[in-house]
């Protein structure tokens, strides 16, 4: 963690340094972006025992998925502070906020953290909150104050007090807390209307207006962005350590190094007089990995020119401008693919088992086309359990023909099937 706040100083220097402290904060206040993420690790002993083994409601899972919530910072991008091991994301806002050396800064965060823990543990650090409501629970602390409904636009002083069942901070005292409930209704054209309830302690209303508020949590979904250029682009999805010890070395070290290149675009946007979510984070990253690998040209380092040519070269990985894109969550348009291929069955279990007569004359009839090639037909074992025999789909060079195989216990001169096969291109195992 020390290491996150030297890098986190370097950029506030070079940013007061350009005299640019107003572009990279919001009326004064640092702003940190929340949000939860998985990741998944093998199911060592060492591992099972310290994180345990995830489930839901089909059973237990193979993997070990280990949560985690990390702190961004909405104008560089760095990763402020991160938690991995808790056991849900509000229980480890606490933990973030500590390491958090900045004063009177702005988290935002979605529904997840709009509960009474999560503002009860902001209070008590000096935060502030925007954090979005459940529609039942805005309902419910407009009616506890006695308010009435809000209309689209409008907003509402209230205390939130907590109730015996509220999971509130350990070691922190149950005090009400006073805030703001914004109701905007969102329209667009072809959509259904999106009811937004918003809670914040940012109580000026004159400094602090709605549409202000509203469009500052909107910027919550940049997260989404750097958790992709965290999970993706740097492949930290799965960790193949043995140990916690070691994935929590190797979880520092990648968002160090994600750390260190945020803080390179960072000083190269200033440079360039842009913002640096303007440039590219993949193309960032290449260009600096290029450079460790083949060195920097010898005319730079004669100069003693690294600096401005690194920041040159820096400041042209620009994103391209897409005039009609529309903001989406990019961890939900498609899932990744995953390394290893979900396990059907048991793998204890001999591949025979798992064939029918059905699949048998599927086989034959509609060659599976998605199985997995051979080079030579697999001949099961004298005496295998099979409803019937096996049949091995083989697609002929010449007429395309397919034609059955029987277990060896049949085959006397197994010399003739291969010759038979001799002008096969290819060969299917049924499933």
């Amino acid at each position: 963690m020390n290491a996150l706040n030297q890098v986190r100083e370097t950029i506030l220097n070079w940013i007061r340094a350009a005299d640019q402290e107003e572009a990279y904060t919001w009326k004064g206040h640092a702003v940190r972006l929340l949000d939860g993420t998985t990741f998944r690790l093998q199911p060592t002993p060492d591992l099972l025992s310290t994180y345990g083994r995830a489930s839901n409601g089909k059973g237990m899972s193979h993997w070990v998925v280990v949560k985690s919530l990390i702190a961004c910072c909405l104008f560089s991008q760095t990763v402020i502070a991160f938690v991995e091991g808790g056991i849900s994301e509000p229980a480890m806002v606490g933990k973030i906020m500590e390491q958090d050396p900045e004063t009177d800064s702005i988290y935002i965060g979605d529904r997840a953290f709009g509960v009474y823990r999560v503002v009860q543990v902001a209070k008590f650090y000096g935060k502030k909150v925007l954090v979005r409501l459940e529609q039942r629970t805005a309902r419910k602390l407009l009616k506890s104050s006695q308010k009435g409904s809000l209309y689209s636009g409008q907003k509402s002083q209230v205390i939130w007090k907590a109730e015996p069942t509220t999971k509130v901070e350990p070691g922190q005292p149950k005090y009400p807390l006073n805030g703001r409930i914004i109701y905007v209704q969102l329209r667009k054209k072809g959509f259904r209307p999106i009811d937004l309830y918003l809670f914040t302690n940012l109580m000026a209303p004159e400094v602090y207006s709605i549409n202000e508020l509203v469009e500052l949590s909107g910027e919550r979904w940049q997260v989404e962005v750097d958790y992709r250029y965290i999970k993706t682009t740097l492949k930290m999805e799965e960790f193949d350590v043995k140990t916690a010890e070691m994935f929590r070395k190797e979880l520092a070290a990648g968002l160090l190094t994600y750390n260190w290149i945020c803080a390179l675009m960072t000083k190269a946007a200033i440079k360039a007089g842009i913002k640096p979510n303007k440039l590219s984070f993949s193309c960032c990253w290449r260009r600096v990995r290029d450079i460790w690998l083949q060195g920097v040209p010898q005319w730079v380092i004669t100069e003693n020119k690294l600096e401005d040519w690194l920041m040159t070269r820096l400041a042209k990985c620009r994103l391209s401008h897409q005039q009609n894109k529309v903001k989406h969550e990019p961890r939900k348009v498609r899932r990744r693919p995953q390394v290893f291929p979900a396990l059907k069955g048991s793998r204890d279990l001999p591949i025979h088992r798992f064939l029918s007569d059905r699949g048998d004359r599927q086989a034959i009839s509609k060659p599976n086309r998605r199985a997995k090639a051979f080079p030579l037909p697999v001949l099961l074992p004298a005496g295998s359990r099979l409803h019937s025999p096996l049949f091995l789909a083989c697609r002929c060079g010449t007429g395309g023909e397919f034609f059955p195989v029987v277990p060896d216990s049949s085959l006397c001169q197994p010399e003739d099937l291969l010759d038979r096969l001799a002008d096969t291109e290819s060969c299917y195992l049924p499933g």
